[in-house]
């Protein structure tokens, strides 16, 4: 699997060669600074603060990350994320686009991942009308 396998670790994408991706898999920091009390106790004294809480309503870094994965994906590939229940609908709507989005729930039967598959690349033909579209479904 070695050699069929890569693996790399950056900032949200960033330097990676456009469209060489099948999948994007990421565990983004997804909760809301308004939401820390409901933390577990061991999150918050023991994990970074930045890998844990995105910003004020939870969602700040998936809105980063979505366009960087559409950049990245080749056509056709997948982008699979971890998320929180109470960011859900938010993911959705920023997935809108895209194509066979899907969330799956965790063993407590709660909504905990979310993946979506990036649109083809269109033909030469239809190119122009789906640049007003944000090129290739990506938002």
């Amino acid at each position: 699997m070695e050699s069929r396998i890569q693996f790399h670790q950056t900032d949200l994408l960033k330097d990676l060669e456009p469209n060489s991706f099948d999948f994007v898999v990421s565990n983004p920091p997804y909760v809301g600074e308004s939401e820390e009390d409901q933390v577990q106790l061991e999150v918050r004294k023991f994990e970074p603060r930045r890998a844990v809480f995105a910003g004020p309503t939870g969602l700040e870094v998936i809105e980063q990350l979505i366009p960087a994965a559409c950049a990245a994906l080749k056509p056709d590939g997948w982008l699979v994320m971890e998320m929180s229940v109470s960011i859900a609908d938010g993911v959705r709507q920023l997935l809108g686009s895209w194509r066979d989005m899907r969330t799956a729930n965790d063993l407590q039967g709660i909504p905990r991942v979310a993946s979506a598959r990036k649109a083809q690349q269109p033909s030469r033909s239809s190119r122009f009308q789906l640049l007003r579209l944000h090129y290739w479904g990506c938002v």
